[in-house]
């Protein structure tokens, strides 16, 4: 019985948006010339796991001072069905006077496919009171996975960029 036991990460080609190339990581291939009985449990393949990195930008978001503008930041998290609530994978910097934000921080992750994970994403104003919400998505991971290397995630007004790292 042949088991492939195989991890991809995917990586950007350096200026070619979109273009990615599988890298083998850990490879293995197991060879077994046993023979199972019926009363041995059924042989069952680990998920593919896929490591997932990615930056955060924005375009037009709501402007929430009085100035007209925004000190954008966003909360990021992952949800999962196996997984009681959410677990924080962190907090952008703070970008402050800019409605069209580039955030610095890359977040990483972990995918396997045929789960249903999703990535939690707050979009906050940066206020010496309370701070304003001015945006909260959530996106399967898988669609990131699958697309071609940036998310486009409207906004009212503006959207969410999320790109492969």
């Amino acid at each position: 019985i042949l088991v492939p036991n195989r991890a991809f990460t995917l990586t950007v080609v350096s200026g070619y948006p979109g273009f990615f190339r599988s890298t083998p990581r850990n490879s293995s291939l197991f060879l077994s010339t046993e023979v199972f009985s019926s009363t041995d449990p059924p042989l069952t393949l680990a998920p593919r796991h896929t490591d997932v990195k990615f930056r955060l930008s924005a375009k037009n978001l709501d402007k929430k001072d009085i100035f007209g503008t925004s000190d954008p930041y966003v909360v990021v998290s992952y949800m999962a069905d196996k997984v009681n609530g959410e677990i924080p994978l962190g907090t952008t910097s703070t970008i402050q006077d800019n409605v069209n934000p580039k955030w610095g921080e890359g977040f990483r992750i972990r995918y396997e496919s045929g789960t249903n994970q999703r990535l939690h994403f707050v979009i906050w104003d940066k206020d010496a009171g309370e701070d304003d919400k001015i945006a909260d998505i959530t996106v399967r991971l898988g669609e990131l996975v699958r697309s071609n290397g940036q998310m486009h995630i409207p906004l009212a007004p503006g959207f969410l960029l999320i790109e492969k790292a």
